[in-house]
């Protein structure tokens, strides 16, 4: 029997987006799920919406395949410096909310990095602790 793990780290992140990740958030029930992917992304890969009687929050997420490490000395790996980048343009570029006809820009209000593997304590420190001090 193949286990889960093994099925998530075979796919591509491509595949981890539309094939998992979509219509997950879908089936939970999120407005306006959208596939971001591509050069004007802006470290979003999927945005959605949620829903509330105080106001909408807007979600991006950034989408790996693997582990995210963060070493415990020296320079951190180029997929951690590249997700330190995304989570930031993230927060940064609002997207255009398609809820109504004026297509308006909102900030995002939350990103969630989303991978197949682990991430690690030193990893989740670096991500949220290199934030601009805006977001």
């Amino acid at each position: 029997m193949v286990a889960k793990k093994d099925i998530l780290n075979s796919l591509s992140e491509q595949q981890f987006r539309e094939e998992v990740l979509i219509p997950l958030l879908k089936r939970m029930g999120f407005e306006n799920v959208r596939l971001h992917h591509g050069p004007e992304e802006y470290g979003k890969d999927i945005t959605y919406r949620q829903p509330s009687p105080l106001g909408a929050t807007y979600y991006a997420v950034v989408a790996k395949v693997g582990d995210i490490m963060g070493r415990s000395s020296g320079k951190p790996t180029n997929l951690l410096m590249t997700i330190k980048e995304q989570v930031q343009q993230a927060f940064s570029m609002p997207i255009t909310d398609v809820t109504n006809d004026q297509g308006n820009k909102v900030a995002v209000n939350q990103v969630v990095v989303w991978t197949t593997g682990r991430i690690s304590g030193n990893a989740e420190s670096q991500i949220a602790d290199g934030l601009d001090p805006r977001f």
